[in-house]
C-alpha cells in the first residue's frame, strides 16, 4: 500500500471511530444524563458545575467517553506522533471534554467521615 493510499485509509477509520462514538452516546437514554439539581445539588468547582450521576458506573462510563475523544483527537493521522506535540496541538478541541471529565471527576464523592473503611464501590470511584 503507498503513502498517499494509507493516508486515506487512516483519515477514513478515524472518521469511522468518530461515528461510532456519537452512535454510542446516541444511544444512551435519559438515565444515562447527569442529575438535575431537583436531585443533586450541583457543586460549583474551578471546571464548573459538578456533574452528578445516579451511579459511580454511569457518570464512569461518561468519564471514559470523553477521555476516549480525547485520544481519539490525539490519534487524529494529521497529528504528529509524538504525542506530547499532539496533546498541546490538540489543546483547544479537548479542552471542553477534559473540563467535562473534571466536573464528573469532581460529582464523584460521598461523605465519609462517619464510616471507619470505605467501601470498594465508594473507594473506586
Amino acid at each position: 500500500m503507498d503513502y498517499d493510499t494509507a493516508t486515506l485509509a487512516a483519515f477514513r477509520e478515524w472518521e469511522e471511530i468518530c461515528s461510532a462514538f456519537e452512535l454510542f452516546k446516541s444511544r444512551l437514554g435519559p438515565d444515562f444524563e447527569p442529575m438535575g439539581p431537583d436531585l443533586a445539588t450541583p457543586e460549583m468547582t474551578p471546571f464548573g458545575p459538578a456533574l452528578m450521576y445516579r451511579t459511580y458506573s454511569i457518570a464512569g462510563i461518561w468519564m471514559n467517553y470523553y477521555m476516549g475523544l480525547i485520544a481519539l483527537q490525539r490519534a487524529h493521522p494529521a497529528m504528529p506522533p509524538v504525542a506530547v506535540i499532539a496533546a498541546g496541538m490538540s489543546a483547544g478541541q479537548t479542552a471542553p471534554w477534559a473540563y467535562t471529565v473534571a466536573r464528573i471527576a469532581a460529582g464523584l464523592h460521598e461523605d465519609t467521615s462517619h464510616v471507619s473503611a470505605v467501601s470498594t464501590l465508594v473507594g473506586a470511584a
